[in-house]
């Protein structure tokens, strides 16, 4: 295999790490929908998720934003507390947007 498609596989599977917890997809909806702070996101997340504020809040800071920021999807100041989107997230979020749209077609035509 080159280093080319290693580099590929790696990017593919950066993209699979960001996506494989719920709550950094709902990060994700968050910051497209206008969200740019860590705690308008906190808050947002907990919103959508039923969880308390508080628990959303702390990952979000030592777990998911750590991950996000790895893979250049969001820019975190972590002084200010700002989130922006990063380098990735348009493409990510694009990807996100079109799985959701296939999932739900799915679970549509299952239930027919």
């Amino acid at each position: 295999m080159s280093n080319a498609s290693d580099a590929g596989y790696e990017a593919v599977a950066k993209i699979c790490r960001v996506l494989s917890r719920s709550a950094r997809i709902h990060v994700i909806e968050a910051i497209a929908d206008g969200a740019s702070s860590r705690i308008e996101i906190a808050d947002a997340v907990a919103k959508e998720t039923g969880r308390p504020r508080h628990d959303v809040r702390t990952t979000l800071v030592h777990v998911h934003l750590p991950v996000l920021e790895e893979a250049s999807v969001v820019e975190h100041d972590s002084e200010t507390g700002a989130v922006t989107a990063g380098a990735c997230f348009t493409d990510v979020y694009e990807f996100v947007l079109e799985s959701l749209h296939k999932v739900r077609a799915v679970n549509e035509e299952n239930t027919r």
